[in-house]
Formats: C-alpha cells, sequence, structure tokens
C-alpha cells in the first residue's frame, strides 16, 4: 500500500487490506491502526525511514493471527497535496520460513549435543594417554578466546573458537605415544607422523554436526602466513581467522609449558616470539591482540 508521513493510508490493495482486517473500499484516507498502535509493530518501520530517508524493514508478529511478516517501507519520489513525504509499504507473510529456520536450528542443537557426548568420552581417552593434554587445551582455548574478544569477533564466532581450541590436538590420539612423549629430538619421519595429527583431527570430526567448521579450524591450526606451516601451507587469507587465533594462542601457551624434550620459556620469551613473526608467521592484528592482552591488561594464563 501508499501511505504518508502522517501514517494516512493513500492506497492499499486487497492483500494489504485483509491485512488490515478492512475492505479495500474503505481504507483510503483511514489511518495505519494495526501497524501504527497494535502491539505487533512495537518499532514502527514507517517512523524508521521517515526519520533515516532510507529503505527499513520489520519483522513482527501477529499474535492473533499467530504468524510472522516482514514489513518493509521505501520512501518515494513524490509527496502528498499537502506536502507530506509518500511511502510504499509492503508486508510479506514469512511464517514458513520462521518455522523452518527454528526447526533446522533445533536439529543443529540436537546433533551439537550427540557430537558432544561423543566427544567428551574421546577427550577422556587422550587424557587417559596424556594427562597434559587437557591443561594445554584449557589454557589454549582461554588465551584465544580472550583474543578473539579483543579483536571484536563477535560472539557466535568467539564461541566456535572456544569449542574448536578446546579440540584442536584431538587427532594427537591417532600419533603414537611413545612418539609424543618421546624427551629426546625427533627424527624426520617421526615428525612427519606427528603433523599429520591436524589431518586425523578433522577426520575425526567431521562427520560430525556443530554449529560451526570445527574440523576445517583444526585442520588449519599449524598454517602460518607465510606458507611455512602445515598441512597445505596455506597463506593470509587463506587461513580462516579461527584458525589464526588459536595457533597463536598455541605458541604461547606451548612455549611456556614444559616439554618432554626442553624446559618451558618464560611468558617474555613467547611474547617476542610472537613479535618478532607478526605479519610473518602470525596474523599481525591476532598478534597485536596477544600482546597487548599480556603487556597492557594484565592478562595471566591460568594454572
Amino acid at each position: 500500500m501508499f501511505i504518508d508521513s502522517s501514517h494516512t493510508i493513500l492506497h492499499a490493495n486487497s492483500a494489504a487490506a485483509s491485512y488490515l482486517n478492512t475492505a479495500q473500499n474503505k481504507i483510503n484516507g483511514k489511518k495505519c491502526p494495526r501497524l501504527r498502535r497494535d502491539s505487533i509493530c512495537t518499532l514502527c518501520p514507517l517512523d524508521a525511514a521517515i526519520e533515516s530517508g532510507k529503505a527499513e524493514h520489520r519483522d513482527v508478529y501477529d499474535y492473533r493471527e499467530k504468524k510472522w511478516y516482514v514489513v518493509l517501507v521505501s520512501p518515494l519520489p513524490f509527496i502528498t497535496n499537502k506536502n507530506l513525504p509518500i511511502f510504499a509499504l509492503t508486508t510479506v507473510d514469512i511464517t514458513d520460513k520462521i518455522l523452518a529456520d527454528d526447526n533446522l536450528r533445533l536439529e543443529k542443537v540436537k546433533s551439537s549435543i550427540l557430537a558432544v557426548n561423543f566427544l567428551e568420552l574421546i577427550y577422556k581417552m587422550l587424557e587417559q594417554r596424556d594427562p597434559n593434554i587437557s591443561k594445554h587445551l584449557k589454557s589454549v582455548s582461554s588465551l584465544a578466546v580472550a583474543i578473539a574478544s579483543e579483536i571484536g569477533l563477535d560472539r557466535d564466532l568467539i564461541e566456535g573458537i572456544r569449542v574448536a581450541a578446546l579440540l584442536h590436538d584431538i587427532g594427537k590420539y591417532s600419533v603414537p605415544s611413545e612418539i609424543l612423549c618421546r624427551p629426546g629430538k625427533l627424527s624426520d619421519v617421526e615428525y612427519s607422523f606427528v603433523k599429520k595429527h591436524t589431518l586425523f583431527g578433522r577426520d575425526l570430526i567431521a562427520p560430525l554436526s556443530f554449529p560451526w567448521s570445527i574440523s576445517e579450524i583444526i585442520y588449519q591450526h599449524h598454517e602460518r602466513m607465510n606458507g611455512s606451516g602445515y598441512p597445505e601451507g596455506m597463506r593470509g587469507d587463506k587461513i580462516c581467522i579461527e584458525a589464526k587465533v588459536i595457533s597463536v594462542a598455541e605458541v604461547v601457551v606451548a612455549m611456556t609449558s614444559h616439554q618432554p624434550y626442553r624446559p618451558a620459556h618464560s611468558i617474555e620469551d613467547a611474547l617476542k616470539e610472537i613479535e618478532k613473526n607478526r605479519g610473518i608467521l602470525y596474523d599481525p592484528d591476532v598478534a597485536n591482540a596477544c600482546l597487548a592482552l599480556f603487556r597492557e591488561k594484565g592478562f595471566k594464563l591460568k594454572e
């Protein structure tokens, strides 16, 4: 329908008249009661369009009809004889789409619950082989979440990073413990097998349903900005932001933790590594966020 800035209806087609519960031949000159005053439209899109001068839309729920609508209001290059701006108002029933989205969301939640239950079992099995893995995964997850928050990622992306960080080394379950826990230097063949843990991890997680690309994040978390990482030697923007965050967090945690082949480094040593290779191995924004957390905001790794 066409409506002016005083909420007076100038013309409505039969569908609009039906939506407003008014006969089409009686609608012209009337105000827009259901869109102007009724509780289904608390934030009026027409008011917003008048203020912004641009097209505005709102999703509204009609409690009487139990239906969802999207209401789009667009300014037109015309005015009434009272010098009032004219707007085109279109209402579309989106109930079926909303219900379909809700059902899909519910199925994802159910699948995620099953996936988490399965992964808890795998997590415990991994912890039995290497008691330190639990501390490592939790520390990486904690730091990765802090870095992601510092660079301003949205909450859903941060939650995906939290989950992926807790699982990023799950592929090491497929690496023999005598290789993982060896105190001396690994041979080239042994190290090449260790590097396969990103592939093992991806293949283990891939069949499970998550709202995030957990398996791909696990696969990429040892990639580096200059292409020197593994397993594919990806460069720059080819690496997802989640993997970039986890890679920096893991370097800091790994360097400051005791390893079978060396004692723990200081946190400052780890930060110097991130600073030195900022923009080379590590994403500069992620590296800067990590450095700021420790040096300016007093972040500490949990014991």
